[in-house]
C-alpha cells in the first residue's frame, strides 16, 4: 500500500493537503506476466480554495484506477507494460469532477539492485458527464536504493490539460524506509 501526503500551492496563494491511498494488486498469470490493478483514494484534508468559496473543506475526490498487462521480458531488469487508466466520479460533494474518464497507458522502465528508473505516459478523454477531459501526462521516476530498506528519489507527474491550455509541473522529492514487521515487509 503506497501513501502520498501532497501538498499544493495554487496560482491564487491558496492551497491543499491530501493524502493519497494507492494499494497495487498484481495477479501472476501462469506465463509469468502479470495484470496489475492499482486504485487511487485521493482524501482532501483541507482545502483553502473550498474554505474560500464557502464550499467543504475535506472530503474524497474522484477514485482512478490503473489496469495494466505487465509483460514478461527476456531481460528481467526491463518493466514493460501497458493498459488503461481511468477515473470515476465518487467524489464527495465539493470535490467530485461528475465524469467518466478513460484512456491508454505504457510503462517503461529499468530496475538494478541499485537504482529504478522510468517513464509512465497515460492519456485521458471524458467518456460520461458534463466536464470535458482531455490531459495527458507523464510521470517519471528515478530511485536510488543504496540499501537497508531505504529509497531515495523523485517521481513528478508532469500533465497538460488540452481544454485549458495548462500544464502542471511539481516538484516531487521522496524518502523511503522498508520496515519489517513479524517477518513481513
Amino acid at each position: 500500500m503506497n501513501y502520498k501526503n501532497q501538498y499544493t500551492e495554487f496560482n491564487d496563494d491558496t492551497n491543499q493537503l491530501s493524502t493519497l491511498f494507492q494499494p497495487v494488486l498484481p495477479f501472476t498469470l501462469e506465463s509469468g506476466a502479470k495484470v496489475i490493478f492499482r486504485p487511487a483514494i485521493p482524501v482532501i484534508w483541507d482545502n483553502e480554495r473550498n474554505d474560500d468559496a464557502g464550499l467543504e473543506s475535506n472530503g474524497i475526490g474522484d477514485i482512478s484506477f490503473d489496469l495494466a498487462y505487465a509483460v514478461k521480458t527476456s531481460d528481467p531488469s526491463v518493466l514493460l507494460a501497458y493498459g488503461m487508466i481511468a477515473s470515476l466520479p465518487t467524489g464527495t460533494d465539493d470535490f467530485g469532477g461528475e465524469t467518466t474518464s478513460v484512456g491508454p497507458e505504457l510503462l517503461y522502465g529499468k530496475l538494478s539492485k541499485t537504482y529504478i528508473w522510468g517513464l509512465f505516459p497515460n492519456h485521458q478523454w471524458d467518456v460520461a458527464g458534463d466536464i470535458k477531459v482531455n490531459r495527458t501526462s507523464s510521470q517519471f521516476f528515478s530511485i536510488w536504493l543504496p540499501g537497508g530498506g531505504w529509497a531515495y528519489g523523485t517521481s513528478p507527474t508532469l500533465s497538460y490539460d488540452w481544454e485549458t491550455d495548462q500544464a502542471t509541473v511539481p516538484l516531487n522529492l521522496t524518502v523511503s524506509k522498508t520496515v519489517m514487521l513479524a517477518g513481513r515487509s
